[in-house]
C-alpha cells in the first residue's frame, strides 16, 4: 500500500501560478485517497486562497507571510508518511510522487528531491539565469536544475521540490523562522544531522516557472546573500569559502580597483576585467549556442556577484538578528 503524501504549498500573493500548480498536483499517479494538499497563504490579497479551495486543498493562514513559518505550519498541519514541500509557481511531472516513495523503502533515507528544470517558455535573460546556477555546482553550491542518470547523494534539497520522510522531520522541526531564505537549506543539514541521508534522483522532476526578470534576480540574490550568511552564523558548516568571496565580491572589487590606481596597474586592472567578461561570454556562448544569452549572462552575472554580496554584507554588518528557542535540539 503507498503511504499517504501531505504535498505543502507555501503562496502569498500566487493566484497567477497556482491555478496550474494545482492542475498539475490533480493530475498525478498517485491514489487520491493517500494525497492531501495544504497550501499555507501568507495573507495574500488576491484570490489564491479561493483557487486552493476550489481545488480541494486544505487551506492554512501564515500570519508571518514568509516561507520559513509556512515551512512550520505546513509541518505541523501534515497528517501523511511523508511530506512534500513544493513552490506555487512549479508544475510537477505526472510521476512526481509515485517514483519518490520507493527510494524511501531504505531506512536511511530522510530526504528526496531530482531536477528541478527550467519552464520551457523561459526569456532569454531567464535562460541566462540558468546557466548560472548550472555553473555553481563547480562553485561548491549544489545544483538541482540538471539531468541525471543515476541517484546521488546530496547535501540539500531545494524547497521548491523536496520529499521528505514525516518522522525525520519530526526530529528537527520547526525550524526557525526567521530565514529571509535558505530555509530549505536548514532542514536539509538538521535531517542530515539527525543521521539520514538525502539523495538527488533522476526521476522524481518538476518544472519551476520561476519570472526572473534582472530586478527581481538581483532581489532574490540579495535575499540568498542574507540566508546564506544566517545559515553559516547557526552553523558555520554551511558556509563555504566560495559563498564567503561571493559575499566580500564587491569590496575586493572596488579594493583591487584602488590598489590598481595607486600602484599605476589601473591598465592591467581593466584587462584583466575585460578578459574576465570575455571569459564568461565564451561559456555562455559554448552552454547556450546563442549570442544573446551568452550577453545575457554578462549582466545576469553582476547582478547574481553584487546582489549576493550586498545581502551578505547588509547581515554581516546589519544583522536581522536570530530569534532565540523555536528549534528542537535534534
Amino acid at each position: 500500500m503507498l503511504p499517504k503524501i501531505s504535498v505543502i504549498i507555501p503562496v502569498r500573493n500566487d493566484a497567477e501560478v497556482l491555478r496550474r500548480c494545482l492542475e498539475s498536483l490533480r493530475k498525478v499517479d498517485y491514489p487520491k485517497d493517500s494525497l492531501e494538499i495544504i497550501v499555507v497563504d501568507g495573507l495574500s490579497n488576491d484570490n489564491s486562497r479561493a483557487i486552493a479551495v476550489s481545488y480541494g486543498a486544505t487551506v492554512i493562514t501564515n500570519d508571518k507571510k514568509i516561507v520559513a513559518p509556512a515551512r512550520n505550519i505546513g509541518y505541523a498541519a501534515a497528517t501523511g508518511e511523508l511530506v512534500a514541500y513544493i513552490d506555487a509557481d512549479c508544475v510537477v511531472d505526472s510521476g512526481w510522487l509515485a517514483k519518490s516513495v520507493k527510494y524511501f523503502d531504505d531506512p536511511r533515507v530522510g530526504g528526496v528531491s531530482g531536477p528541478t528544470l527550467a519552464s520551457p517558455d523561459s526569456t532569454l535573460f531567464e535562460k541566462a539565469v540558468e546557466v548560472i546556477f548550472n555553473l555553481s555546482e563547480s562553485f561548491g553550491v549544489t545544483a538541482h536544475r540538471r539531468r541525471i542518470r543515476e541517484i546521488v547523494q546530496t547535501d540539500d534539497l531545494p524547497g521548491c521540490n523536496a520529499i521528505y520522510r514525516k518522522s525525520a522531520l519530526d526530529k528537527v522541526m520547526p525550524i526557525d523562522e526567521h530565514f529571509v531564505a535558505a530555509d530549505d537549506s536548514w532542514i536539509s543539514f538538521r535531517v542530515r544531522g539527525a543521521g539520514y541521508v538525502l539523495w538527488f534522483t533522476p526521476d522524481v522532476i518538476l518544472w519551476h516557472y520561476h519570472h526572473n526578470p534582472p530586478r527581481k534576480f538581483f532581489y532574490r540574490m540579495y535575499r540568498y546573500g542574507i540566508s546564506r550568511l544566517q545559515a553559516g552564523k547557526k552553523d558555520w558548516r554551511l558556509l563555504n569559502v566560495f559563498y564567503i568571496l561571493f559575499g566580500f565580491s564587491i569590496p575586493i572589487f572596488l579594493g583591487a580597483a584602488l590598489i590598481s590606481y595607486m600602484t599605476g596597474l589601473s591598465s592591467l586592472f581593466l584587462f584583466l576585467t575585460a578578459a574576465s567578461l570575455v571569459f564568461i561570454f565564451l561559456v555562455g556562448l559554448a552552454k547556450t549556442r546563442s549570442i544573446i544569452i551568452a550577453l545575457d549572462l554578462l549582466w545576469a552575472s553582476v547582478l547574481f556577484s553584487s546582489g549576493w554580496s550586498i545581502g551578505f554584507l547588509r547581515e554581516l554588518l546589519f544583522p536581522l538578528g536570530m530569534p532565540k528557542g523555536g528549534e528542537r535540539n535534534g
